[in-house]
């Protein structure tokens, strides 16, 4: 549990001081955000670093809820997706949210 409160800093600061280097809003910024975000996420699954099984899945989905998040926004940044389907985006990422909202409250 230890180290793992040392990774998961290490993924708080590594997500945080990315706006030192890049705009906040900037592509690459999003992307090195998605694959920082992605590495721990795949991290977590191989290791399951919590002796709790609803804390692994607990953090197991917040991790892929704010990959999923990175991966929109970049889709977003990018444009990549047309205006009629940028509305959709935001309703899929805003049932994510409530998604992860009640799956914290239930554990």
């Amino acid at each position: 549990m230890v180290e793992n409160v040392g990774v998961e800093m290490i993924r708080k600061l590594l997500l945080s001081v990315m706006g030192a280097f890049w705009s906040s809003q900037s592509t690459i910024c999003i992307a090195t955000a998605l694959l920082v975000s992605s590495i721990f996420l795949v991290l977590h699954f191989f290791f399951q670093p919590y002796k709790s099984t609803a804390l692994n899945r607990m953090q197991s989905l917040s991790l892929t809820v704010l990959t999923l998040f990175y991966y929109c926004g970049l889709l977003l940044k990018t444009e990549s997706i047309e205006a009629s389907d940028q509305e959709d985006l935001g309703v899929l990422m805003v049932v994510l949210l409530v998604s992860i909202f009640v799956s914290a409250i239930s554990i």
